[in-house]
């Protein structure tokens, strides 16, 4: 069963564009406009071993995607589309790879149904606007298990070569824990298939080497950045290790509550009611054939391939016995979901499959199409002719769908892609830069650059990541007392409520240049409410004698 080529490539051009719909879209949450100041801070320093926040030394993600994002800087120049440009790429590496796996593994429908699926889930979509390092991460693990698991099959200098490359890009992404779903991908594989032997070969050591050797440019800018600098101050005590950092703390220290950066409380569940919304609209069908494969295997049936499975579930569960969750982890994975789900839906169904399938499909499409609806109800856009239009297209597509899609099965797979991009490309052209328009730092940046050109500038504590990567003056994170005191007063400083508060309590002699409306809840559900968009304020002020 597969798609005819025209509604395939139709519904995979719509789905880049919607993916690519955000790309120029202001930053409206903290870590995409500090991971574009630090890429542009090494632009303007021409430094690209250093990682630095507000001129200060930062330790806490490897280097890729600030490599990446630079490179795009220096090309381009500075900008959020720049910044997001070289993100949604891999994302269409991503897609390329896990064609190519699902063909690999089942047949050219299932790959290409797998494609779709991941293309249109919507933490995908959502991230593709949110650029964090997951991008990178999804094309770079889910190219890993490709070329290694084409390695397992025969020897191949070329497979080895690109997935130790693609392997060793992964941990300069995120860390060694990068690795995890890559090796348990194979490993399982050949347990599975009772093909152990095969792991016994010269041909892993040398993958193992060659995934050493790519990630030794991230060994040794941490190394000449903290370990040859012991004197540095970092995480409030000196002496600490770049390299251990990154081998180590970087990700595996956060995950068994270890280290500088913790969090005191998890959910095991979390991620099970997570990807009800992150892996929406498959998400329902992508648990169905998950237990589905669990009871098979319990039952030492034999399954089509045991590659994905092995994939994601070692890493899910680490996730979930975490206390470190956050929602757009499980991205990584979304390949390998997308193709367990993809072969459901190409395979033979009983009648209550169909009916589970169909139910499942009618309520996330629904679920999405209304919420469109009420997101341009509530926050009126001015250009409304964008909504209409989409709206338009949207009743075109699915009448076109009726007409020239028989399956049912693949005629319910594209009515839920449409339904996913309709409520994306709103978010897209609506909510997100209305979030953007409510960030006092932006605003803030903006009349610096205008009215104080060549004025130095500066945060306390309250960093505000837009207010850095939007002024084109580096922006430096000074201590309030040390300022108070006599330091640094020549600077213009970004200050939110709280920052100003405190100020006042003290008696300290400043002056507002420029006051802002600011809203710093990155909840989008809290901006649905256009009666009260801008509850907090942001302050430009000055040391005054």
């Amino acid at each position: 069963m597969q798609l005819s080529k025209k509604v395939f490539l139709s519904l995979l051009l719509l789905e880049v564009f919607v993916n690519f719909s955000g790309i120029a879209v202001p930053f409206f949450s903290n870590d995409p406009a500090l991971y574009a100041a630090i890429s542009k801070a090494m632009v303007q320093k021409n430094d690209f071993i250093d990682l630095y926040v507000y001129g200060v030394d930062w330790l806490d993600k490897p280097h890729f995607p600030f490599w990446m994002a630079a490179f795009s800087f220096k090309i381009f120049g500075v900008s959020e589309w720049a910044y997001r440009l070289p993100a949604l790429l891999f994302i269409l590496l991503g897609a390329f790879y896990t064609y190519s796996l699902a063909r690999k593994l089942y047949n050219t429908g299932v790959a290409q149904i797998a494609v779709l699926i991941l293309l249109s889930a919507q933490h995908l979509l959502m991230s593709n606007t949110d650029v964090r390092a997951e991008p990178y991460l999804l094309a770079l693990i889910v190219g890993a298990v490709y070329h290694f698991y084409n390695l397992f099959q025969r020897f191949s200098f070329l497979h080895l070569l690109l997935g130790a490359l693609c392997a060793g890009c992964a941990v300069m992404t995120k860390g060694i824990f990068a690795l995890v779903p890559i090796g348990t991908a194979i490993v399982g594989h050949a347990i599975f298939t009772k093909q152990l032997n095969q792991l016994f070969r010269w041909r892993w050591l040398l993958a193992i080497l060659g995934t050493f050797i790519f990630i030794l440019p991230e060994v040794h800018a941490v190394y000449m950045q903290f370990d040859k600098h012991p004197e540095k101050l970092v995480f409030n005590r000196k002496g600490v290790s770049g390299v251990k950092w990154f081998l180590w703390d970087s990700q595996f220290s956060r995950f068994v509550m270890e280290g500088p950066i913790v969090r005191p409380k998890g959910d095991v569940t979390y991620y099970v009611h997570t990807l009800l919304w992150a892996f929406a609209p498959w998400c329902l069908l992508f648990y169905y054939v998950f237990a589905k494969r669990i009871v098979a295997i319990a039952r030492k049936r034999k399954l089509a391939e045991y590659v994905t499975i092995s994939a994601f579930v070692p890493m899910l569960l680490f996730f979930s016995l975490s206390k470190f969750q956050l929602n757009f982890y499980t991205n990584i994975l979304f390949p390998f979901f997308s193709i367990l789900t993809a072969s459901f839906i190409c395979s033979t169904l009983s009648k209550g499959e169909k009916k589970f399938y169909t139910g499942a499909q009618i309520f996330y499409s629904v679920v999405f199409v209304v919420g469109a609806v009420v997101i341009n109800f509530l926050l009126k856009p001015s250009y409304q002719w964008m909504y209409f239009a989409g709206s338009c297209f949207l009743i075109v597509c699915l009448i076109v769908i009726v007409q020239k899609v028989h399956s049912v099965n693949l005629k319910w797979l594209a009515i839920s892609c449409l339904s996913v991009l309709y409520i994306n490309f709103c978010l897209n052209f609506t909510l997100y830069p209305k979030m953007s328009s409510l960030k006092g730092e932006n605003h803030a940046a903006a009349f610096i650059n205008q009215s104080y050109p060549d004025q130095k500038l500066g945060v306390f504590e309250n960093r505000r990541n837009g207010f850095e990567f939007y002024s084109h003056e580096p922006v430096q994170q000074v201590d309030m007392d040390k300022w108070i005191s006599g330091a640094e007063q020549e600077r213009i400083y970004y200050v939110d409520d709280i920052v100003y508060s405190q100020l006042t309590s003290k008696n300290v002699p400043f002056k507002i240049i420029k006051e802002f409306d600011d809203h710093t809840s990155e909840n989008v559900l809290k901006f649905m409410n256009s009666k009260d968009q801008s509850p907090n304020k942001g302050y430009l002020i000055q040391y005054s004698k």
